[in-house]
Order: C-alpha cells, then sequence, then structure tokens
C-alpha cells in the first residue's frame, strides 16, 4: 500500500530529524559546558524537574544571553557602546547593514593526481 509506505517514510524520516536535532542539541550543551567551565551540567528543559516559576528564570537567562550575543556581534561590527548611547531612544531605530567582499589571487598550485 503506498500511503502506508509513505507514512512509515514520514514517521521514519520524522524520527531522523528529531534523532539529529536531539544530538545537535546535545552537542551545543557539551560545548556551552566546555565554553563556560561551570560546576553545572546544562540540560534540555524538558528532562528536568521544575516548577511553575522556572520557566520564568529560565527565559530571563536564555533572554540575557541573547542580548549579550547581539551585543557582541554587533561590536564586532564596529558598533560599540559609545555609539548605542548615541541612538536616540525616544524613536524607533532600524539598523541597516551594507558588506562587500574582495578576493585576493596568493598563489598558483599544480597538482598531479594519479589516475587509478
Amino acid at each position: 500500500d503506498i500511503s502506508a509506505t509513505i507514512t512509515q517514510h514520514f514517521i521514519m524520516s520524522s524520527s531522523y530529524e528529531n534523532l539529529a536535532f536531539q544530538r545537535k542539541v546535545n552537542d551545543a550543551l557539551t560545548a556551552v559546558e566546555r565554553i563556560l567551565a561551570i560546576e553545572k551540567k546544562p540540560l534540555i528543559a524538558g528532562d528536568v524537574e521544575h516548577t511553575y516559576g522556572s520557566k520564568y528564570e529560565l527565559v530571563n537567562s536564555v533572554s540575557n544571553v541573547a542580548i549579550i550575543a547581539y551585543m557582541n556581534a554587533l561590536e564586532k561590527i564596529g558598533l560599540d557602546e559609545d555609539l548605542l548611547k548615541a541612538i536616540d531612544d525616544s524613536t524607533p531605530t532600524t539598523l541597516c547593514f551594507d558588506a562587500s567582499t574582495t578576493c585576493k589571487f596568493l598563489e598558483k598550485k599544480v597538482v598531479d593526481v594519479p589516475m587509478g
């Protein structure tokens, strides 16, 4: 039956995507743990017992991390604290970016590749 085959394929595909996502999250958690060098071990929120208020603490922490990440990214492209303070905060502000790249020829290499 073709619909059963499609459904089974979808379930297998969805299951694979879920496993791949879980693996990526676990890899990210390992990287975060290594980078922060903290004694606490970060875990997926759904896998940890928590109270009703814990979700607000989690949102607050994640929001702070996101803000810090944005600030670091903006500083890397030259928008430092002094420039941010100079922005008029009484009106909405839009940041527009323009980037360009160039290429420079470094050297020519000829390599013999054995065919066999």
